[in-house]
């Protein structure tokens, strides 16, 4: 798998994604299938994205208005949950086209990442 995500330009250390607070109104032109990452994190804000605060990843993120970014909904059981994803998570996608596949793999990893940090 590492080979892979490196042929398919994983970058070490670089984050994949973040939670955050969209309104739904505002940023439907945003949205779409396309898993490429076609708009910048300036381009994001402009439409009222902005980071979760309860993140505890928050102070350590560091996003330039340049960096690809790119909107994801994803539809939970009472309301949808919004993320912005970065070229590891596209990364992730190449091996399997599905934004659900790539965000088990994440949200996996977290965790994993957690418990190991915490021993």
């Amino acid at each position: 798998m590492a080979n892979y995500f490196s042929q398919h330009k994983w970058t070490t250390g670089a984050s994949v994604a973040y939670p955050v607070k969209a309104d739904s109104e505002k940023i439907a032109a945003l949205l779409n299938s396309s898993l490429k990452i076609k708009h910048t994190w300036a381009d994001l804000t402009a439409a009222g994205v902005v980071l979760k605060e309860s993140d505890e990843r928050v102070p350590a993120i560091t996003i330039e208005d340049s960096s690809p970014a790119k909107l994801l909904k994803l539809q939970q059981l009472d309301s949808d949950e919004y993320w912005v994803y970065l070229d590891n998570f596209y990364s992730i996608t190449r091996y399997n086209h599905s934004p659900l596949y790539a965000m088990a793999v994440f949200q996996l990893s977290e965790k994993i990442k957690q418990a190991k940090n915490a021993q």
